[in-house]
Parts: C-alpha cells; sequence; structure tokens
C-alpha cells in the first residue's frame, strides 16, 4: 500500500530496490548506478568519454518521454475532462513524438553490452506500451524492430543480476495495477 511505499521512499515513488544491507535505494539512475557498481563489466555507464556522454543523453532523451507519457496519464487521471487543457496535453504528446522521430531517424547502437541510455530507452517505450497502446510500434518501425521486444531480458543476461520480476503493487482508482520491477541484488 501507498503508507508502506512512503515508509521506504518519502516521496511515494517507484522503482525502489532495497539492498541486502537494508539500503533503500530509489529513483532509475540511482538503483542502475548501484547495479553498475555489483560488477566490473559490462558498465551500465561508461566511465568516460563520447560512450559516457552518449549513454546520458539518450537516457535523459528517454526520461524525457517518460515524463511526458506520465504527465499525460496524470491529466486523464486526476482532472476532470472538462478540465483537460488541450494545449499543455498536446505539447506533451509533441515532445514524445519529437523524441520518437529523432531516434527513428537515428536509432542508438546497440551492441552486446547495453548501457544505461538503451535501458531507460526500453523503459520509455515500455511504459508507451503499457499506458499508451503501443500507438509508437506503427509510426517508428526502425525504433520497434531494434528495441521494441526483449529489452529488459538482454539488459538482465548482460549483468549477471538476479531479476525477480515483476511484481504487483497498488491498484490504482482505475482497478488497474501499478507495476513495480522487483531486483535482488
Amino acid at each position: 500500500d501507498i503508507a508502506q511505499l512512503r515508509a521506504r521512499n518519502p516521496l511515494g515513488k517507484v522503482p525502489i530496490l532495497f539492498t541486502d544491507d537494508d539500503a533503500t535505494l530509489f529513483d532509475s539512475q540511482v538503483i542502475c548506478e548501484y547495479l553498475d557498481s555489483l560488477v566490473p563489466a559490462p558498465r551500465l555507464f561508461p566511465a568516460d568519454g563520447p560512450a559516457r556522454w552518449q549513454a546520458l543523453t539518450l537516457g535523459a532523451l528517454a526520461d524525457g518521454i517518460l515524463e511526458s507519457a506520465l504527465l499525460l496519464v496524470y491529466e486523464g487521471r486526476y482532472r476532470p475532462e472538462d478540465k483537460h487543457v488541450q494545449s499543455w496535453m498536446d505539447m506533451q504528446q509533441d515532445k514524445i513524438d519529437t523524441a520518437l522521430r529523432t531516434l527513428e531517424a537515428s536509432p542508438p547502437h546497440w551492441d552486446d553490452a547495453p548501457h544505461y541510455g538503451h535501458a531507460t530507452l526500453a523503459c520509455a517505450l515500455g511504459y508507451l506500451d503499457f499506458r499508451h497502446g503501443g500507438h509508437w510500434r506503427a509510426a517508428y518501425p526502425e525504433l520497434r524492430s531494434r528495441l521494441g521486444g526483449g529489452e529488459v531480458v538482454l539488459l538482465k543476461a548482460s549483468r549477471g543480476v538476479a531479476m525477480e520480476g515483476i511484481l504487483p503493487l497498488f491498484e490504482d482508482d482505475f482497478g488497474t495495477t501499478d507495476l513495480v520491477g522487483v531486483v535482488e541484488a
């Protein structure tokens, strides 16, 4: 429940990772940095140079997609329909569409060791599937073919970290279940 969540994260947000030493880590980037510290290679965050900046920039672009997609969900969930601000919703959708067009025109290079940017993009596309019906898939075939399936499995296999899976956390006002990925380090 939300009280249990807030007891471990005062922001009441997911994801949360509980480490073996009972530390609580929250925020995707913090959790990824922690996971990166557990093994010497491959690295989610390249140490330096162009590879690092590419990974962080792709991660920031994917975070922007996630942020706009979440704001659209919240607009529909928490504001009455007659109070929706269509110009604001259009602006959020345009951010998503512009980012996806950019990625379609120049898809990120994916090799045997995905980095933080790849993982964040996989999460963003998964969220678009989960909360926005996956409409991006029809419009962006190149991106779909590169990153549209198996992203988490590739990440899991490359990191050597045990993934416990996806578990329901709580039901929202609409009776749907938000999901949390639980990772055991």
